[in-house]
């Protein structure tokens, strides 16, 4: 009788040890996925939030997605000690790993275990931003939800160009088009030598481009793009506009460049003589490349507050001279 009732207390014991167990770690493991908050909100100035987690390890950030228009996020990743960099990549945090994802306008920390970190710059822009952070541990997930309010309109002021000692002007050589007339004397079609007038320059064109680092610096553009003059080229240290000249300024992200082309017309004519030993050419085009550094004024519709942004502007412009290049 006391060995039976020494065994069912026993069993009793390890039962209830065995249940706080269980019954601990499903509250640990529950505790991960209620952060302190699900949906972040940010007026149109941006800021930082925290986000609050039981300190536990295994928890990680499965995929973020942009909701403006649905896009899985690829970015910069930081993270190790010491520190490492990953460019271009998709952004997430495995188990256990702490690090800084950034992406156009977000920076998402996790750091110390149980704390995640959101940094959102001022949205110029005319639209609201959303973000959709997927967390997730073992086979749970949740998700946080990042609101930004749109920003308010600003209209373009002024635009200034400089050279700085980074700027200048140098001057490449790239490949044009490419003239291959060996099947014609390959299959007979062409006996004898045959000369061709040719317009090297007839498709090449011209092109400009604006960069800045500063994620704002075309977010800012409503309806249209501003046209604005830009440089043609510089003399005696000095940059010399042509008048009634312009171009659009776009309102790509700051991570992008958009490209203005315009044809280089010209009649330009070279005769090039074809034989069977010599059927196929290319021709070299120089191009100016000139580099400046911007400087860009907006104001605010609402008030004279005005911000300023720099960059960089490049033109590459063929100089119409060329090369013939035998290919055999």
């Amino acid at each position: 009788m006391y060995t039976c009732k020494r065994k069912a207390f026993i069993t009793f014991i390890i039962f209830t040890i065995v249940s706080i167990i269980v019954i601990s770690c499903k509250n640990e493991n529950d505790a991960i996925f209620e952060p302190s908050q699900k949906i972040v909100s940010f007026g149109d100035n941006g800021g930082t939030k925290s986000i609050q987690m039981p300190e536990v390890k295994n928890w990680g950030i499965s995929y973020i997605i942009d909701k403006t228009n649905n896009d899985t996020l690829y970015g910069n990743k930081y993270f190790g000690y010491p520190e490492k960099e990953m460019k271009n990549v998709l952004l997430q945090l495995s188990d256990n790993e702490f690090g800084r994802l950034e992406y156009d306008w977000a920076t998402i920390e996790r750091y110390g275990l149980g704390t995640l970190q959101i940094t959102i710059p001022e949205n110029l822009s005319p639209f609201p931003r959303k973000l959709n952070i997927t967390l997730y541990c073992k086979d749970q997930k949740k998700d946080i939800v990042v609101n930004e309010e749109k920003g308010e309109s600003y209209t373009f002021e002024k635009i200034t160009y400089s050279l700085e000692k980074e700027n200048g002007i140098s001057y490449i050589w790239e490949n044009g088009d490419q003239y291959d007339y060996s099947n014609a004397f390959e299959k007979g079609y062409w006996k004898e030598s045959k000369t061709l007038s040719i317009k090297p320059l007839e498709k090449i064109y011209s092109w400009y481009s604006f960069y800045s680092d500063n994620k704002n610096a075309f977010s800012w553009v409503r309806d249209s793009n501003p046209t604005i003059l830009f440089p043609h080229g510089e003399n005696n240290g000095k940059l010399y506009f042509n008048e009634g000249e312009a171009i659009e300024y776009t309102s790509q992200n700051a991570s992008l460049s958009k490209y203005y082309s315009k044809e280089y017309n010209t009649d330009t004519i070279t005769n090039v003589k074809f034989t069977p030993q010599q059927s196929k050419c290319h021709f070299l085009i120089e191009i100016q490349k000139l580099s400046t550094t911007y400087t860009l004024i907006i104001k605010n519709s609402n008030n004279t507050k005005e911000k300023v942004f720099q960059g960089e502007f490049i033109s590459m412009v063929p100089t119409g001279k060329f090369e013939m290049i035998w290919d055999y």
